[in-house]
């Protein structure tokens, strides 16, 4: 990995200047990584003073951003900081996740660049547990560090490879579409019906989305929002 390898930290928000300004702290307290980030935000106007408060912060604080009044809606909030993207890969980091615990994003990325067919690593929220079946979460090695396979594409903060990842995005979600996640996820895993899960062996083969650590591992996030954000109800 070169040190000049910049990576782009994307971050939708919505109205939520506290929570955009407390997670960035903790996020440059906890994550650490040798090349050094790019910040991009894009602020959807749920309540105008909030977010003139959060675009004026982020601007101070050195972010690029954008802005729709009225709103867009999550996924194409996201989906304008990703095609504007242009770094090998991008952190998706909304503006409500609070990290817990110190990551060596070096270690992620020489993961990323040794394996190209690992296309996302993401940070749990909760304890990965060793399940039986085709869901069972398999953990591996890669590049000596231990991930586990994810069963669905992650919208929890994670690094994304953009080259993959971002043809998905060429189509609007709709405006407000809370469910953008999982109907991404229907084409990202080309899965009929709208099913949010495939095997783990489907998953290796095909979509590459891993959690980064072990069986068991202490939680590297915490969610400080509420799902319904994004209809008008603030946290």
């Amino acid at each position: 990995m070169k040190p000049e390898m910049k990576i782009e930290v994307l971050r939708p928000s919505a109205s939520r200047p506290d929570l955009l300004r407390r997670t960035h702290e903790e996020f440059l307290k906890r994550v650490h990584y040798s090349g050094g980030f790019l910040f991009g935000m894009h602020e959807d106007v749920l309540q105008i003073n909030p977010s003139i408060e959060a675009l004026q912060w982020a601007i101070k604080t050195g972010y690029f951003t954008m802005t729709d009044d009225p709103p867009v809606g999550q996924g194409n909030s996201l989906r304008r900081l990703i095609l504007t993207a242009k770094s090998k890969y991008i952190f998706q980091f909304e503006d409500d996740w609070l990290f817990l615990r110190d990551i060596d994003l070096d270690q992620v990325i020489q993961i990323m660049e040794e394996n190209p067919e690992v296309n996302q690593i993401c940070f749990h929220k909760r304890p990965i547990m060793e399940m039986k079946g085709p869901f069972k979460k398999e953990q591996v090695s890669k590049s000596g560090f231990p991930l586990v396979v994810s069963p669905h594409w992650n919208f929890l903060p994670a690094v994304w490879r953009l080259s993959y990842i971002q043809p998905f995005f060429a189509e609007s979600f709709g405006i407000m579409n809370k469910n953008f996640a999982w109907q991404l996820n229907e084409m990202v895993k080309q899965i009929p019906g709208g099913a949010g899960f495939r095997d783990h062996e489907w998953m290796k083969a095909n979509v590459g989305a891993y959690f980064f650590g072990k069986h068991g591992e202490e939680t590297y996030i915490k969610h400080l929002g509420i799902v319904s954000a994004r209809l008008g109800e603030l946290s």
